[in-house]
């Protein structure tokens, strides 16, 4: 399984605009995609007022190529939500029951 963490900052000013996509249409899609096991989000704190975040965990890396293309470790970004974007960033690492192959058995 891919854990896959997705950030956004949006522009000043634009945090109610993109609120209401990520949540009432970008995360119910997420949750549709072919693959995906769970997608959560996380919104904005006082600390961070300009930050969202998703995390979507992937049952394979297939899963995840067939959504995001084999430019898999870039951003997917909606045409609607570009303007809104100050930046992004991509990361993704290993559940922990994708990682038995990685272990070594000790003699």
């Amino acid at each position: 399984m891919i854990i896959r963490y997705f950030r956004a900052r949006v522009h000043e000013g634009q945090c109610e605009t993109f609120a209401k996509l990520f949540i009432g249409e970008m995360l119910p899609m997420m949750r549709m995609q072919e693959g995906v096991i769970s997608a959560n989000i996380g919104l904005p704190h006082p600390g961070s007022p300009t930050e969202f975040m998703m995390i979507t965990r992937w049952e394979s890396m297939d899963a995840l190529k067939r959504f995001a293309g084999e430019d898999w470790q870039t951003a997917v970004i909606d045409p609607a939500e570009a303007d809104l974007l100050e930046t992004t960033s991509v990361e993704h690492f290993l559940c922990p029951e994708g990682i038995a192959a990685c272990r070594t058995q000790s003699s």
